[in-house]
């Protein structure tokens, strides 16, 4: 079945729309695409900024973000522990930060490990590099050594 956006006007099918019990096919007006930029344009603008903070505030929020935390923590635990000893290395060791190995810039640069049962192999990343490294590669998981 087919149905048009109310906003970019395009015929899609039903398939691309959120579903909505009160409207008469079962189905929000705007497709999914249209929806996602809609809510991330709110939530940049200085009404949606204010709520999120309003949100964030409440204690069932809070609830919730500790509850995440703690899975986190637990689900990368290994992950947490090489860079723990990586950490203790490189400040005893004396070592400095290299340069970005992208753009070559020298603030803020991060330690990332793409290979974590290599604990000391590292490639020096700005932030921003770092970021996108992630967005398009998985580093290897820790092998269980148990």
């Amino acid at each position: 079945m087919k149905k048009a956006c109310k906003t970019c006007e395009m015929i899609l099918d039903v398939s691309e729309f959120y579903p909505h019990k009160l409207t008469k096919d079962g189905s929000r007006g705007d497709c999914k695409k249209c929806g996602k930029q809609k809510t991330k344009d709110y939530n940049n603008s200085p009404i949606g900024r204010i709520k999120d903070k309003a949100r964030n505030k409440t204690l069932q929020r809070k609830k919730w973000r500790t509850m995440f935390n703690k899975k986190m923590y637990h689900k990368h635990i290994d992950k947490k522990r090489i860079n723990k000893k990586f950490s203790r290395w490189f400040n005893i060791s004396g070592m400095k930060r290299a340069p970005c190995q992208v753009c070559g810039i020298e603030t803020q640069i991060d330690a990332h490990h793409p290979d974590y049962n290599k604990p000391f192999e590292v490639m020096w990343l700005c932030r921003s590099h770092h970021q996108k490294w992630h967005q398009g590669n998985k580093a290897i998981p820790l092998i269980s050594q148990h």
